[in-house]
């Protein structure tokens, strides 16, 4: 019985993804379509919301199925999957929506060309497949209060997200390899929030009898101190997170540049970059200690809400923070940043794609 209800509630949290990734990927497009470059066509706007919707379902129940798999390892293995599903969950929500939107896109624009009717029927099939996702996540207790307010914060790191891709393109024309770093600085910091915010939410859930926790002073954790320099548990989490970042960045920026990107690395940059990186890192913790506790006293999901809002944040705080690198690196170290390395396509797909990605790391 008990393996029953914890099948049916995996399921119910597959249909309320399905239904989110459906929602908020239709309205992702909207900001490309309004704002995009080329004159407004019918037959292009559908195929960019077939493609926007199809990819985000599709990444969805992917991952989902991912993190049942990650989760029920974990607990035969006796590790705790927040450390585990969390980062995983992030890492491959990009790789996979990009990897799916080029094949989805590719077919398409070649189908479409032949058979305009094509994407108005599978429209019909994703959004018909939304509305009896729904119905299947009404029915769950816990599902239904996602379904009713738990938009908010989907839709808020849409939003932002959208900005930093449109912060992303701007900073391109002037620093094009910019393009190289962004998931990087991105990635690091909304996988390391996204750890943290969820093992915290976590607890608050495993502790929700305790009421001492809500007799808590949310002043407690607007504290810097209190998030990394006390041995309270959190704090030294937190300090491991920040740990990590260091030697991560020095790996990944180093196979960045053995792939080319455009100039050629010198320490200054290398350590330049670090710092702005863990910088960012350091803001997100922050952040996260107090909105996780903020939305808990609220009585807000924190495993729904917070973690969308902070890995979006983290994107746009990285991309602002990544035009402050390079700034300095072009002003104060006379770095030259080639521009025949990148084009204008790469600024196009990812404008477009930037929305996406937030609805499948959600």
């Amino acid at each position: 019985m008990f393996i029953k209800h914890k099948w049916q509630v995996a399921l119910s949290n597959m249909a309320l993804m399905q239904t989110q990734a459906v929602v908020v990927s239709s309205i992702a497009v909207i900001p490309p379509i309004i704002l995009g470059e080329k004159p407004f066509m019918i037959r292009d706007s559908f195929c960019l919301l077939l493609s926007s919707v199809a990819t985000a379902s599709l990444a969805s129940l992917m991952l989902g199925l991912l993190m049942i798999a990650v989760v029920i390892v974990a607990k035969k293995w006796k590790v705790n999957p927040d450390n585990i599903a969390t980062p995983v969950a992030s890492s491959l929500g990009d790789v996979t929506t990009l990897l799916i939107l080029l094949g989805v896109g590719t077919s398409l624009l070649r189908i479409s060309e032949r058979h305009h009717w094509i994407p108005i029927v599978f429209l019909v099939f994703f959004y018909t497949v939304a509305i009896i996702s729904a119905y299947r996540a009404a029915e769950d207790q816990f599902t239904i209060e996602v379904l009713k307010h738990g938009w908010w914060a989907v839709l808020a790191a849409m939003t932002i997200t959208t900005i930093s891709g449109f912060v992303l393109k701007t900073s391109m024309r002037k620093y094009p390899p910019i393009a190289a770093f962004q998931p990087l600085i991105n990635g690091v910091g909304g996988n390391l929030v996204a750890v943290q915010a969820s093992r915290i939410s976590t607890g608050l859930h495993r502790d929700r009898k305790n009421k001492a926790r809500d007799r808590e002073n949310l002043w407690i954790y607007m504290s810097p101190w209190h998030a990394f320099i006390t041995t309270h548990a959190d704090s030294i989490a937190a300090r491991i997170l920040m740990a990590m970042s260091i030697p991560g960045n020095f790996i990944f920026i180093s196979t960045i540049f053995m792939f080319g990107c455009g100039f050629t690395n010198t320490i200054p940059f290398t350590f330049t970059y670090v710092l702005v990186s863990l910088t960012q890192v350091i803001i997100l913790l922050y952040l996260c200690q107090l909105l996780v506790r903020a939305m808990w006293k609220l009585r807000i999901d924190p495993d729904s809400s917070a973690i969308p809002i902070l890995t979006a944040t983290g994107d746009l705080l990285g991309s602002i923070m990544l035009i402050g690198c390079f700034w300095v690196s072009a002003d104060f170290y006379g770095i030259h940043f080639a521009n025949e390395h990148f084009v204008e396509r790469r600024l196009q797909i990812h404008s477009s794609v930037s929305p996406m990605v937030s609805v499948v790391n959600e």
